[in-house]
């Protein structure tokens, strides 16, 4: 139905009833159209872009037909003083489902009744068939005095679009607009928009690699496109007569001199690939959600056409084409501004590491110049006959500190193919490589700049398996390649003693490092994770690790080195969080499994950014207590060259405790660690069957989650226990309230005397993202002597996991002697080491199945 057609409807509509009806035929047109647009886009005979202006065509439609019989059949007037215009990204004509409709009525002067008495109508009919609404009634002097305060309302008025009214009063708000471009205002909005985007990016994870990515906000997202467009719309888009040119369609920035042609087809490739994945996504939330959370994302890769042997394997092809789109869309926003500066003469911030000074004097590489403050090569034509100039960009760039020029970075795209087999095994490109690796002032910035430009995966392929590779868990927050950037990162932060509260033990040894160790282990931050995706990561790491590092021409024997860093990174994490390290036979293996203390450090210092490379918050003080007294126990077994012995009883150490409760039947107290942000409970009392369930239930019941516990046992049958607990956040469990302490300690101390028996765990109500995660469920009984097993349990995390693990082990008799408690996003990897009665086998048992059983188990799904 046309606009006129819907009018004469609505005209057509009398009486009492005349609201309801005038509702209802409204609610059935927007029903009847956009199930048909959903049906075209579904089927492919629209594309996303072509359904986002038929959405927007659809509300335009239903908007002026019910803003004219306002205005003309139930308030009419001789004069007409109002005008309805769309802005933002209705004013742009485009729309996702669910969007919301952005209104701004512009009045001649002080507003009427009649001018509210139509707002009034319009918006309430739309707000009854559940439409979004933002809205505003201006004069169009109010607009831009508000627009000159505001640059949010500034950027809503560039897309101004006229939907029915006057048109003298949209004509006037152009006009007063474009007399708003001088030389300082746009300098000033540019400015505004950038420090807007580089907050949304922030907020957002600062990384066009989070794994579950924000389509619209996110950094290579929608909205970064639009900022091109607003910049360039508002510095290029009107005169002062009124009349704005658009820079709207992708088009417009070839004849701006923005774009090339090519670029122009992969910035209109990019942006139809993020509206067709908003509008599924819309979709399939049944509501305005931007991002592509776990629980959507089998689902998108199937809307978008992904197949394959798993959905395992959809999700990653399709999670692999979304980032390298983001990072389409980065570099081709990143061309456009330097042009965009270049033409206008306005200063556009620059410079990939804004912290650091810039060098500007001349450059001596031959085929390199500074243009406009940027580095260019002398000539495109020279790239092509010195292929090697591509690195030396680079290498120089991170030397002083410069941003590159745009026409550097399209020529660098267009002779990636000169990265070939020949220039990758060049030893003179190898040393060039590494002075980028080793000799910049931010060598993870300039990298990144490197694999957004498409070089180092090129140079390095087993680097570029990786790129945009998504790890589809919960505990990463970025993809593979963004991964291992920020482990380069981290171990520079080191180097230049930025962290030394948080790696006192890493900053002290890593100073004393020469070239060669260095090289090593930067190499082996780049190179750990190349094996993800390829069967066992470590073993095929290792492998590729090896061609990569031999065809950069390292000697064999660092080759080897590099390998074995890459074949053991988990090992480090998994001993100190997993294992009983006051084991001494467990550090006489793993000191020999080390070697020497160099590669000690050189896997501790690996460990320790790989961890905090995982993500925010991963890392705390918590687990650097572990690493280092893993570290210092291995570097006194490697110094004193101890020998393999037996495992030998542990001896209950009292002594921690104050001398006036040692001798007290039963003691609990709560201390909170907040510089490790872990809050110990200490438990004093006799040994009985069931206790270590009892106390876990205790713990489970206030809501605390148990991530370690040292549980020892004297002879004499008194328990001295210390169990780490955290809250939900992973912060120290009631780091700030007495209550919640002083709540857990009766509790536990109720259950260390046995007066309490049963416990009701915190609610296990599932998470739909968290369920999305698949989660192999393992059991590992490992026989130590005839009276002592480790089990190894991994399966997904819950509330009251642990206590039931606990009282399985309490029903088959054992005696819990350490809990070693890991969560990894929805993943618990749980180790015990129990001890039980003499000559009993507990393979030949049931645990096993009864361990598998509680694994399995399931909460309820969040509603």
């Amino acid at each position: 139905m046309s606009r006129h057609e819907l009018y004469e409807d609505l005209k057509a509509l009398k009486g009492e009833a005349s609201r309801a009806e005038i509702l209802a035929s409204l609610k059935r047109e927007q029903s009847t159209r956009e199930k048909q647009i959903c049906q075209d886009f579904k089927a492919g005979r629209t594309s996303g872009i072509k359904t986002a202006k038929l959405i927007s065509g659809l509300y335009d439609d239903i908007v002026i037909a019910l803003f004219d019989y306002a205005r003309k059949d139930l308030f009419p007037s001789d004069t007409e003083t109002l005008t309805l215009c769309a802005v933002g990204g209705y004013g742009r004509g485009e729309m996702a489902p669910y969007s919301d409709l952005d209104l701004l009525f512009l009045h001649t002067g002080k507003e009427t009744k009649r001018d509210k008495q139509i707002i009034e109508y319009i918006l309430y009919v739309l707000w009854d068939m559940r439409i979004k609404i933002g809205h505003a009634s201006r004069t169009p002097m109010q607009s831009i005095a508000l627009g000159r305060k505001d640059e949010t309302v500034l950027t809503a008025m560039l897309d101004l679009r006229l939907l029915s009214g006057s048109e003298d009063i949209a004509t006037n708000l152009n006009a007063l607009l474009a007399k708003e471009r001088t030389r300082a205002k746009k300098q000033a909005f540019i400015a505004a928009k950038l420090a807007a985007r580089d907050k949304r990016h922030s907020a957002e994870g600062n990384s066009r690699y989070v794994i579950e990515p924000n389509v619209k906000e996110g950094k290579g997202g929608l909205r970064d496109l639009h900022v091109l467009y607003w910049i360039a719309r508002f510095v290029y888009g009107g005169n002062r007569k009124g009349a704005p040119r658009k820079p709207h369609k992708v088009e417009a920035y070839v004849g701006l001199g923005l774009f090339d042609k090519k670029a122009a087809v992969r910035y209109k490739k990019a942006g139809e690939f993020l509206w067709q994945v908003r509008i599924h996504l819309h979709n399939i939330s049944g509501r305005a959600t931007e991002v592509l959370s776990f629980d959507k994302q089998a689902e998108l890769a199937q809307c978008m056409g992904y197949e394959g042997e798993s959905a395992d394997i959809a999700i990653t092809d399709f999670m692999h084409t979304y980032f390298r789109t983001a990072r389409e869309v980065g570099t081709l926003t990143r061309i456009a501004c330097a042009k965009l500066e270049s033409q206008s003469k306005l200063l556009l911030p620059q410079g990939m590491f804004n912290f650091l000074p810039v060098v500007r004097t001349g450059v001596k590489q031959r085929g390199l110049k500074i243009e406009g403050g940027r580095l260019n090569f002398t000539s495109a034509a020279q790239v092509k006959k010195k292929p090697i100039l591509m690195l030396h960009l680079f290498r120089e760039v991170g030397a002083r500190n410069m941003d590159i020029h745009p026409d550097a970075l399209l020529a660098v795209r267009a002779n990636l193919y000169r990265i070939d087999e020949s220039f990758k095994s060049a030893s003179e490109n190898a040393q060039v490589f590494f002075d980028i690796l080793l000799k910049s002032k931010a060598p993870a910035a300039l990298l990144r700049v490197m694999n957004e430009a498409g070089v180092l995966g090129a140079y390095l392929p087993e680097f570029g398996s990786i790129v945009g590779r998504t790890q589809f868990n919960m505990h990463h927050a970025f993809t593979v390649d963004d991964h291992s950037l920020y482990l380069v990162e981290y171990l520079h932060d080191i180097e230049r003693h930025k962290c030394v509260r948080e790696h006192p033990l890493t900053t002290n040894f890593i100073k004393n490092w020469d070239t060669r160790l260095r090289r090593m282990v930067y190499l082996a931050c780049l190179l750990h994770d190349v094996g993800k995706g390829k069967g066992d990561q470590c073993i095929e790491g290792a492998r590729l690790a090896i061609t990569a590092c031999r065809r950069l021409g390292l000697p064999e024997s660092d080759v080897e080195t590099v390998s074995w860093l890459v074949r053991n990174h988990l090992e480090i994490s998994e001993t100190a969080q997993r294992r009983d390290i006051s084991d001494p036979a467990l550090i006489e293996n793993f000191a020999q499994k080390m070697g020497s203390i160099t590669r000690l450090q050189m896997l501790c210092a690996l460990t320790v950014v790989d961890i905090r490379a995982v993500g925010p918050g991963i890392w705390n003080d918590w687990k650097g207590e572990l690493i280092r007294n893993l570290y210092v126990a291995t570097s006194q077994a490697l110094m004193d060259d101890i020998e393999q012995s037996e495992t030998t009883p542990q001896t209950v150490d009292f002594s921690e405790l104050p001398k006036e409760v040692r001798d007290k039947p039963h003691f609990v107290t709560a201390k909170r660690m907040l510089k490790k942000d872990i809050t110990e409970l200490w438990v004093l009392t006799q040994d009985r069957e069931k206790l270590f369930a009892d106390l876990c239930g205790a713990i489970t019941s206030r809501g605390a989650n148990v991530i370690g516990a040292q549980l020892s046992t004297a002879k004499n049958g008194r328990v001295f226990n210390k169990f780490y607990l955290q809250n939900s956040e992973g912060f120290a469990f009631g780091r700030k309230s007495n209550a919640r302490i002083k709540g857990l300690e009766d509790i536990t101390l109720k259950a260390a005397c046995g007066d309490i028996k049963v416990f009701t765990p915190w609610q296990n109500i599932r998470s739909p993202r968290a369920e999305a995660i698949p989660i192999c469920v393992r059991a590992a009984l490992i026989e130590r002597t005839d009276i002592e097993t480790i089990i190894e349990v991994e399966g997904r995390d819950r509330p009251g996991l642990l206590l039931d693990l606990a009282q399985i082990f309490a029903a088959h008799k054992l005696s819990v002697r350490s809990a070693h408690i890991d969560v990894a996003g929805p993943k618990a990897v749980d180790v015990f080491y129990v001890t039980h009665e003499k000559g009993i086998n507990l393979k030949d048992t049931n645990l096993n199945d009864e361990l598998l059983s509680v694994l399995k188990a399931r909460g309820r799904i969040a509603t």
